[in-house]
Order: C-alpha cells, then sequence, then structure tokens
C-alpha cells in the first residue's frame, strides 16, 4: 500500500528521497532519546551517543520544521543535553589546556632558572679557582723573595719559577711582592 502511494505520488516520492538521510537521522535521535530517558539519572550523561559531527547533522534536524514535530519534545531534549554535555566537556579540555599550558611554562621557567644558577655557578668556581692560584702565586712570590733576602737563592730561585708558572697559567695576575 505504501509503495502504491508513492508510485502515484511523485510529489511525496521526491520529498521522501531529498529528505531520506534527514529521516534516517531523525530515527536515530528518536531511538537515542527513548534510550537517554529510559536510563538512570545517574549515568545518563554516558548515553549521550551524539556527539561532534553527528551532533551537528542532527541538529540540523531542527531547522527543520516537520523534523521538530517528528523528534517531539523528547529529541529536543536529548540533542540538547547532548549539546550541554558537548560544551562541558569542550570548557573542561580547554581548562586542562591552559592548565598544561601553565605547567609547561613554570617547568620551562625553572629549566631556564636552572641553567642561570648553573651558568653563574660555573662562573664563580672560575673565578675562585683563578683567585685561588692568584693567592698561590703571591704566597710563593712572596716567599721567594724572603727566602732571597735571607741568601737561600736556589730555593728563591725555584719558589720564583713556581710562582711564574702559576701566573702564566692564571694570567690576569699583574700583583707581584
Amino acid at each position: 500500500a505504501h509503495e502504491a502511494i508513492l508510485r502515484h505520488w511523485p510529489d511525496l516520492a521526491a520529498w521522501t528521497a531529498e529528505r531520506r538521510d534527514d529521516l534516517f537521522r531523525a530515527e536515530g535521535v528518536m531511538a537515542a532519546a527513548r534510550d537517554w530517558r529510559e536510563t538512570p539519572e545517574a549515568t545518563r550523561n554516558e548515553s549521550l551517543v551524539h556527539r561532534g559531527e553527528r551532533l551537528q547533522a542532527a541538529e540540523q534536524l531542527l531547522l527543520w520544521e516537520d523534523a521538530k514535530k517528528l523528534l517531539g519534545d523528547s529529541g529536543i531534549a536529548y540533542l540538547t543535553a547532548c549539546r550541554d554535555e558537548e560544551t562541558r566537556i569542550e570548557v573542561a579540555a580547554a581548562a586542562q589546556e591552559r592548565r598544561q599550558r601553565r605547567f609547561r611554562q613554570w617547568i620551562t621557567g625553572l629549566v631556564v632558572a636552572g641553567a642561570v644558577v648553573t651558568v653563574v655557578g660555573a662562573a664563580l668556581v672560575v673565578m675562585g679557582q683563578r683567585n685561588l692560584g692568584r693567592a698561590q702565586s703571591l704566597t710563593l712570590a712572596r716567599t721567594a723573595e724572603r727566602l732571597a733576602e735571607e741568601g737561600v737563592y736556589l730555593h728563591a730561585i725555584r719558589l720564583s719559577l713556581l710562582s711564574s708558572q702559576n701566573n702564566y697559567l692564571f694570567p690576569g695576575t699583574t700583583e707581584a711582592g
């Protein structure tokens, strides 16, 4: 009987062909809305199966008055719940992304601070070594000078040479006895 009506009513056949995907989509929304309505309140959000592009396509049905009537209040409430859940997920994902970005910025800051501390520490160690070398050279030079005044020339010469070697290893020392 339905086939006969479709064969003899070309406008209905053309309309059905044009809206076939919409009708299948509406049937899917109505079935999902039924399942959603029958799901206990505590786990109801888990039964929202329309998300992303599938939800967008289903929401297009709301632009068509006949499809709105077909979906009924239950189908419209279901799509609204799907949109609310999709929005909640997007907001949560954006918040998570912001937290991760802040965390990465903190880590980057800590790494940079660690690198600065390491460079400053290395510079202080090098300066300390140079100062120690200078102090050793000065001590040797003063001891050599004292030994030379006491007449222990051989020992004074050795200490003077050692003092000058240390100055060579640590350039920039202009201080001498």
